[in-house]
């Protein structure tokens, strides 16, 4: 296994400016419970899980140990180990910088205003490229 970029040191200062609205580690609380961990009440956002892989070791988890994808998705980050909130305007010079210093990264989904009992709630769509 190796760890992920953005927890050492060479991610640290990768944010771009203006900063992310919010940035979360992924692990400990899994996928969408961390978002939600870091999502202002007042919005919402969807994660399309098309846009990234499940590692394999994932895969493994779920299917020596029969544990359904939604399992896995509320106790570990599968795949996903840090997640940046940006206005979409600056997604693009997000990803750029990261890239430069070696970090993967792209763009995994949208922020909306929530509706009425909705707000920082995030929900996963589609399925695992």
């Amino acid at each position: 296994l190796q760890p992920p970029g953005l927890s050492s040191t060479r991610g640290r200062d990768t944010a771009p400016q203006p900063r992310p609205a919010a940035l979360r580690a992924g692990a400990g609380g899994g996928r969408a419970g961390n978002r939600e961990l870091g999502l202002p009440r007042g919005l919402t956002a969807t994660s399309d899980r098309s846009t990234w892989s499940l590692p394999p070791v994932f895969d493994l988890v779920r299917s020596v140990g029969d544990v359904a994808t939604e399992d896995l998705e509320r106790t570990l980050n599968c795949g996903g180990g840090m997640v940046a909130i940006t206005a979409a305007s600056d997604a693009d010079k997000a990803i750029a910088t990261l890239a430069a210093r070696g970090v993967e990264a792209w763009s995994a989904g949208v922020v909306t205003t929530a509706g009425p009992k909705q707000g920082g709630r995030v929900t996963l769509v589609g399925n695992h490229a």
